[in-house]
C-alpha cells in the first residue's frame, strides 16, 4: 500500500496535467481548429530568432518568463510584448530548489517575477508556470494565496534532451492536435529552426495558433 501511495504522489508532483494538488489548463478543445504555443526559460538572446519565425508565420504565442531573465534582457522582454505574444510567470529565479521552498518563499517569488513584469509592461500578469513543470502542495498554497491561473501542457517537446531543429519540428507537428497545449524553450540554440518547421506543418494541417490564455478562453466558454 505504502509504495502506491508513493506512485501516486510521484505522479502528481511529476505529472502537472493530473491536477493532483492544483487545478490548471493543459489542454483545450478539441474542436477549436486551434493549438497554443508555449515558450518556457526566457528572455533570453536565442528568443530574438524565435520571434522572427513568428512573425513570419503572424502566430502568436505565450511566453513564460523567468524574473531574472528579465532584468537580463529587458529589451528582448519588451520585443516579445510588443509583438502581441502573451507573457506568463515561471518564477523569479528557476532554482533546483524552488519546489522546496516553503509557500511563503514561493509566493515571493511569484510577485517578485510580477512586479517586474508589471514595471516593464503596464500587465498584471495571471498566469504561472512552476519551474520543471513541478506541482506540490507547497506551490499550491502559493498559488491560492496569489490567486493565479495555473498552466501545464500536454504536448511535450523535449527539446531539451532531443537535438532541435527540422526533424523534430517535423515529428512535433504531426504529433499536434486541436486543443493542444504545446511546451517548447525559447532559450535554446536551434529552436527557431525546430518552431519554423513545426509551424509549417500545424499550417498545412489547417491548424491555427493561439495564445494560452484565449484557448482557455474558448474552451470553457
Amino acid at each position: 500500500m505504502g509504495s502506491i501511495f508513493a506512485l501516486i504522489i510521484f505522479c502528481g508532483v511529476y505529472f502537472i496535467r493530473l491536477n493532483f494538488f492544483a487545478r490548471g489548463f493543459h489542454k483545450g478543445r478539441s474542436d477549436s481548429g486551434t493549438i497554443a504555443i508555449t515558450f518556457d526559460d526566457g528572455p533570453h538572446p536565442n528568443t530574438l530568432p524565435v520571434l522572427e519565425v513568428l512573425r513570419k508565420h503572424q502566430a502568436k504565442a505565450t511566453f513564460f518568463c523567468i524574473g531574472k531573465n528579465i532584468e537580463l534582457y529587458p529589451e528582448i522582454f519588451k520585443q516579445i510584448v510588443d509583438e502581441g505574444h502573451e507573457i506568463g510567470n515561471h518564477s523569479f529565479s528557476h532554482s533546483n530548489t524552488f519546489p522546496i521552498k516553503s509557500p511563503s518563499d514561493i509566493v515571493l517569488e511569484m510577485e517578485q517575477t510580477n512586479e517586474i513584469i508589471q514595471k516593464h509592461t503596464s500587465l498584471t500578469c495571471e498566469l504561472f508556470r512552476p519551474p520543471f513543470g513541478v506541482m506540490n502542495p507547497r506551490i499550491a498554497k502559493a498559488l491560492h494565496k496569489t490567486e493565479m491561473q495555473l498552466v501545464g501542457w500536454n504536448v511535450r517537446s523535449y527539446d531539451t534532451a532531443k537535438k532541435a531543429g527540422k526533424a523534430l519540428g517535423e515529428k512535433l507537428g504531426n504529433q499536434v492536435r486541436a486543443g493542444d497545449v504545446v511546451l517548447l524553450h525559447d532559450r535554446l540554440d536551434g529552436a527557431d529552426k525546430t518552431l519554423d518547421q513545426f509551424l509549417n506543418i500545424c499550417k498545412s494541417r489547417n491548424l491555427s495558433f493561439l495564445p494560452v490564455g484565449k484557448l482557455k478562453q474558448i474552451s470553457e466558454s
